[in-house]
Parts: structure tokens; C-alpha cells; sequence
């Protein structure tokens, strides 16, 4: 069984492969419903099949954000702004299939995920599940907010993100 969250249209066609190949039970692709995402240079069809891989890396980063769908293009987006705002420096992985990223050796998720770094987890819904590779997560695990979404992001997500990513102390945990 596989659920993926493809980021951009290279996961979307790895995304295709996984289900075509899969013999072993279902496939669920999530697409987002944003019109205009962009396409990642180090994106590919087959980082697909190894569930995450890094998206936007940096030399030296004290933080890692983990994303998967949509909120891959605004981890990235927050990333800039957050070295901009000289807050911290963030490694970005696209975590298109836990399940995937799984079944890969340690050695890789450590490569991926490096241990010592503060994860934090970016999800436009729950937060169920990222508890395994993430420290923090930024989700919604609250019930009772409608709206076109742009405005429920606005009203809970971006909000809460920006609040808690600007806040020096969530780092100086880690």
C-alpha cells in the first residue's frame, strides 16, 4: 500500500510509476488543488520511490523542514525567509511516501534526516504521523474552521507558521 503526496509534476510522474509498479495493493495519489506549483531543480520522477529526499539543501543548516504535496513549495518559501531573517539555516526534504521512505536503509534516512538536527514538520491538515521524522509539527488538528482556502490558511496555518518558525527558542531546543 502506498499514499503519496507528489510536490510538483516530476513527483506526480513518480507518483504514476509507483502505482503502475505496485503489485502488491492500492495506490493513492493526493493532488493539490493549487493551480501554479512550481517545479523543484532537484525533483525527479524516481526520488518518488525512496519516499523523501532532499529538496533544497544548504552547506551548513541547523534546522530541517519536512513537507509533503503543496507545503514542500511553502517550506522552501519559508526556508529563504527564515535565512533572510538570519533565524536559522534550513535543510528542505520532500516527503512525498513515508511508507516509501520507510522501507529505505538507515543509513539513507539518516543521510536525508541527519540526527542532532531540530525536524519540523509543515502539513496543511494533521499532523498524524509525522511524529516519527519530525520534533515539531505545523498542522491543523482542530476542527471547526471553514472557509475558501486561502483564508483558512491565512486564519491558521500561515499564522501559526510564521509565529512559531520566527520563535528563536523552538530552535534553541534542538
Amino acid at each position: 500500500r502506498a499514499s503519496i503526496r507528489p510536490a510538483d509534476g516530476n513527483e506526480v510522474v513518480g507518483a504514476y510509476i509507483s502505482a503502475i509498479e505496485n503489485k502488491n495493493g492500492p495506490t493513492v495519489i493526493s493532488l493539490s488543488r493549487k493551480e501554479q506549483l512550481p517545479h523543484f531543480e532537484n525533483s525527479k520522477p524516481l526520488n518518488v520511490l525512496k519516499g523523501g529526499y532532499v529538496i533544497h539543501d544548504e552547506s551548513k543548516f541547523d534546522t530541517i523542514l519536512v513537507a509533503s504535496g503543496s507545503e514542500v513549495d511553502l517550506s522552501v518559501q519559508a526556508a529563504v525567509k527564515l535565512k533572510e531573517l538570519g533565524i536559522c539555516v534550513c535543510r528542505v526534504v520532500s516527503l512525498p511516501c513515508l511508507s516509501f521512505f520507510d522501507k529505505q536503509c538507515p543509513e539513507y534516512r539518516r543521510g536525508v534526516i541527519r540526527v542532532g538536527v531540530p525536524v519540523i514538520s509543515l502539513e496543511a491538515s494533521s499532523t498524524l504521523g509525522w511524529d516519527k521524522y519530525s520534533h515539531y509539527h505545523i498542522g491543523i488538528d482542530t476542527f471547526g474552521s471553514c472557509g475558501q482556502t486561502e483564508e483558512a490558511s491565512e486564519k491558521i496555518w500561515i499564522h501559526s507558521s510564521s509565529s512559531c518558525l520566527s520563535d528563536r527558542k523552538l530552535f534553541e531546543r534542538y
